[in-house]
């Protein structure tokens, strides 16, 4: 190492590196982040805190898990009861209806549980490990304005593939291939804006917590 103003500063530099390398009271070093890193941290934080993650993960599929179990036994008791005498429309309206019903279950669970896991993944950071009822109780009274995030990222989504879809299926029921080919299109457009704006908004839950 030399000496002279060079030299302090080259120190200088090399002392706070290596003190933002080291510092790392949790899953992840309290510096600027690499992918390696925020990978690494996330399989840190499932290590450091199982039972927080996996029991609220598994909480909640059991919860998708009894609703869609609901929803199926319905539509085979309404199917069973309308039998030959179902028409096209009923039976068209009934699919979109019913993967309605799913996706918005699906997605609203996917959007509570990110909501909730960011709490143990902030606690991660700092080196704590709260229990899965503590992360409940911290997180519960955001219950609410997740649920209003999950309508606003959902409900554009639902009405205007919903709309499509239904669209595209009574074209090809009424004979029109070309215009509901049309539609087909315009659904496969609708889901590659949709990737794109998933992407922009993947941080908006944790970030609402």
């Amino acid at each position: 190492m030399g000496y002279g103003p060079q030299g302090d500063h080259a120190a200088y530099q090399q002392q706070w590196s290596t003190a933002l390398t080291a510092h790392k009271p949790g899953i992840i070093p309290l510096r600027p982040l690499g992918f390696g890193d925020i990978l690494e941290g996330s399989f840190g934080a499932l290590r450091r805190n199982p039972k927080a993650f996996v029991g609220l993960a598994l909480l909640t599929s059991l919860v998708v898990l009894v609703v869609l179990a609901a929803l199926a036994a319905l539509a085979y008791l309404v199917a069973t009861q309308l039998g030959d005498s179902a028409s096209t429309g009923v039976v068209t309206a009934g699919l979109v209806g019913g993967f309605t019903l799913v996706y918005a279950v699906t997605a609203i669970t996917a959007v509570a549980l990110t909501g909730i896991l960011a709490y143990p993944v902030g606690e991660g950071v700092l080196g704590r490990k709260p229990s899965a009822s503590e992360t409940w109780r911290r997180t519960r009274r955001m219950v609410p304005r997740l649920a209003g995030l999950c309508l606003i990222l959902m409900v554009p989504t639902v009405v205007v593939i919903g709309g499509l879809v239904a669209l595209a299926a009574w074209a090809f029921s009424s004979g029109s291939d070309g215009l509901g080919a049309v539609f087909v299109l315009a659904v496969v457009g609708v889901v590659g804006a949709l990737v794109v704006l998933a992407i922009r908004f993947a941080m908006a839950t944790p970030a609402l917590v």
